[in-house]
């Protein structure tokens, strides 16, 4: 079994707080190519359940630490 470089290690520990976290960067990385306000984010990740001030929440955590963009409160990877 191949271990996870201890940079990765250190990555997540630091930027992604909560699996519900990673959850919603991973969904945003899946779309590069689209921009989503808060509340499409909530809809569009059903059946994943992640309420509007947790998104909120993530997003502008994620955007402080440049892992996404925000322009016109759409959040885009």
């Amino acid at each position: 079994m191949t271990e996870f470089p201890e940079t990765l290690l250190q990555f997540i520990q630091r930027c992604i707080p909560t699996y519900q976290a990673a959850e919603l960067l991973l969904f945003l990385a899946a779309h590069p190519d689209r921009n989503f306000l808060p509340e499409e984010i909530v809809v569009s990740m059903r059946p994943v359940v992640i309420t509007l001030p947790a998104v909120l929440e993530y997003a502008t955590l994620f955007k402080a630490r440049s892992l996404i963009a925000e322009k016109d409160g759409r959040f885009s990877y």
